[in-house]
């Protein structure tokens, strides 16, 4: 309990080697053999990820060397589930970055270094798949371009300089089991006299070491024998075929020790979690990152702070991130995660923890204090908000254990959220389709059908109108008007819309919590108010809430004659023709994504983008690729999604801003299409029929 533990969070792109780069960590702890490892997929159990050929879950493993333990933290590659890898920031001292040496640092990992860096973990680059610049016969000067590319495109958006000579590189071939960095030893495979001095000029610059994999890659079967002998590699007996260079690679460059020592040898004692320190209330036992599944009960995934421990059958308060009272639970079981085949009653360092009522993340306490609840909120948490939003129908039968499962599954996901309804619906947010599949995939045999209903919707005026209405009980007439409330980005932001709507809170009643604005005159009977107020509540055009408008009613004298009924009725109108006349609009929910889209498919992609709902705000040309930025409902991002990985070949990356604001439509026969859908669906216009 009192060894040193270094945390690492792997991070990767989807399909860059994150998960064979922990194959080589099992084969080291002896799980898999060295044939196994860069091929086994060994920590991908669920059957979709087994299926999809994806990580989809967390996954913590834990290993001895040098007397100090290093726990991994296996992430998910893929961008929905950017909550699970975002919450082993927390607790890391060094994140992992993987990199495909052929398709480079892509936006979603320049993201992922930024965000590791604001929570002080260190980057450690792993430049991955070296072996397939020899293999396609790369001509040198474009494999020594491709890495140098990887280096400054890491290097830009990081503020603590990555280079090799600063020992926070590494190079090789996770899926070929070899690896070097600034400290390997190339004695032996160039046959020189090993040096014991250790100044710069005699370690081994990354140049050096990609031409040296380059000509081991490149012998002949029995220049490759000779050097097999020479570095002490032996044939086993029934050996019929010769050893291939990777092999020899392997032998000499061993992938997990070399990557270790170079752990070792970075600064991480200052890391918070290692130390401790007057900050960190004397009650704080540890920090929650995430859940997991482990031996089929929900496990807290947890990093005790420094000197502290937990024990099965304490009983400790958690303190829930975001929440506001502390939960009292008792540990019912400590978990390692290792190949250790028996748990220990009490343990330190990075471990699960059963027994503690935990949702999502969050603080252990011994006890349920101010403090603790404060340090808890002062810790860098990050925020999530799922754009998305599905409905489930279990079978009444089939209902209770449903909610179980996609309540297990919610705990288990920092980005899900679950709530049921009266109605026995189970109402789920998320970021994206992966994630509703990992729910039906636990969901299993039972019975249930899933309706989409990201799409937000609300009313609001595009012109100014008014009119005049009769009260009855006051055989009175009053103005109403309706009039929308510009945001002041539709008026680039000028001072005077600032100003307006300051105006509107102080002289006008905001209503419904939303920016609707009512004024009216001390004289204005209940009835009328009451019925411009219902109005403002849910309006008539599409029965949905209203949204950005201003309302006024006030007095008004008659034109003409007061004391003919024929003039007194002539041009009053109810409160739903006044809103009609000032043109109702759809507000529909709307984010902003960054397309990352290959040069090869720029062409197809903008094809595809003029036809569809979304609106091109910007874009930026890169190197290899052009950035879009986009405007696009939310109800039409999944649809879009998976048109553009089909057009772009999986290789378009979609980034979303989780910005989400309400708009009216750009395109106007969609707004019409949409206002056709939705009153068709509530009932207020008949679908038309083909006679």
């Amino acid at each position: 309990m009192s060894q040193r533990e270094y945390v690492v969070n792997v991070i990767a792109h989807v399909n860059h080697g994150k998960t064979t780069f922990m194959d080589n960590v099992l084969e080291y702890a002896g799980v898999l053999t060295k044939s196994a490892a860069g091929e086994a997929r060994f920590l991908d159990t669920r059957k979709d990820e087994l299926e999809r050929g994806m990580t989809m879950k967390l996954s913590p493993f834990s290993v001895e060397f040098q007397n100090r333990r290093i726990t991994f933290l296996d992430t998910p590659g893929h961008l929905e589930f950017n909550s699970l890898t975002l919450s082993t920031f927390i607790i890391s001292d060094v994140s992992v970055v993987v990199v495909d040496v052929m398709k480079g640092v892509t936006e979603r990992l320049k993201g992922l270094i930024k965000k590791a860096e604001e929570s002080s973990a260190k980057i450690l680059l792993f430049i991955n798949k070296i072996d397939a610049l020899f293999k396609l016969g790369i001509p040198q000067d474009e494999i020594e371009y491709r890495i140098e590319k990887v280096l400054q495109d890491a290097g830009a958006c990081a503020k603590e300089a990555i280079g090799w000579s600063r020992g926070n590189v590494v190079a090789g071939s996770a899926k070929e089991n070899w690896l070097v960095s600034k400290n390997t030893d190339t004695s032996r495979v160039i046959r020189r006299e090993k040096t014991t001095e250790t100044s710069e000029k005699n370690q081994l610059s990354l140049k050096k070491a990609v031409i040296l994999a380059q000509k081991v890659y490149r012998l002949s079967a029995k220049e490759t024998e000779t050097l097999a002998q020479r570095v002490g590699m032996k044939t086993p007996e029934m050996l019929k075929a010769a050893y291939a260079p990777k092999d020899v690679l392997a032998h000499e460059f061993g992938f997990f020790k070399t990557f270790a020592q170079i752990l070792l040898n970075m600064e991480t004692e200052e890391n918070f979690y290692s130390q401790a320190t007057d900050s960190v209330p004397e009650e704080v036992l540890g920090v929650v990152c995430a859940n997991t599944v482990a031996g089929g009960a929900v496990t807290s995934i947890v990093r005790t702070l420094h000197g502290k421990s937990l024990g099965c059958g304490e009983k400790v308060f958690f303190h829930e991130q975001g929440g506001a009272a502390q939960h009292e639970s008792t540990v019912e079981k400590i978990v390692l995660f290792s190949d250790r085949a028996e748990d220990p009653a009490r343990a330190a360092g990075l471990i699960g923890v059963q027994g503690i009522d935990c949702k999502k993340r969050g603080v252990i306490a011994s006890a349920p204090t101010e403090n603790a609840k404060r340090f808890s909120e002062s810790l860098r948490w990050f925020e999530f908000t799922p754009i998305f939003t599905d409905v489930v129908l279990p079978a009444p039968e089939d209902f209770p254990e449903a909610v179980k499962r996609v309540s297990t599954l919610s705990k288990c996901e920092p980005g899900i959220f679950c709530s049921v309804t009266k109605e026995n619906e189970i109402i789920v947010r998320s970021d994206g389709e992966l994630q509703l599949d990992k729910i039906k995939t636990d969901l299993g045999e039972l019975r249930y059908v899933t309706k989409e209903k990201s799409g937000e919707y609300m009313e609001t005026v595009a012109e100014k109108a008014a009119g005049r209405v009769h009260a009855k009980d006051k055989d009175a007439y009053f103005q109403v008007s309706f009039e929308h409330l510009a945001d002041p980005a539709e008026n680039n932001g000028k001072d005077e819309d600032s100003a307006e709507r300051a105006d509107l809170q102080r002289t006008h009643a905001r209503l419904f919590g939303r920016e609707v604005y009512l004024l009216c005159d001390e004289s204005v009977p209940a009835e009328v108010k009451r019925e411009v107020c219902s109005l403002l509540q849910c309006g008539p055009f599409l029965h949905a809430p209203c949204d950005k408008i201003i309302a006024e009613i006030r007095k008004c004298g008659l034109d003409g004659p007061t004391h003919l009924n024929i003039e007194r009725e002539r041009g009053v109108l109810s409160v739903s023709e006044i809103y009609q006349k000032a043109s109702p609009r759809i507000l529909v929910n709307q984010t902003e994504l960054t397309l990352v889209v290959p040069n090869a498919y720029v062409k197809s992609v903008s094809v595809a983008m003029s036809k569809a709902s979304a609106v091109v705000i910007s874009t930026e040309h890169g190197e290899d690729h052009i950035l879009f930025q986009v405007k696009a409902p939310v109800q039409e991002i999944r649809r879009m999604a998976t048109l553009l990985r089909v057009l772009a070949k999986g290789e378009c990356d979609i980034l979303p801003s989780k910005r989400v604001f309400f708009e009216p439509p750009e395109d106007r026969e969609y707004e019409k299409m949409l206002c056709s859908k939705i009153r068709e669906e509530k009932g207020i216009q008949k679908k038309d029929k083909i006679l």
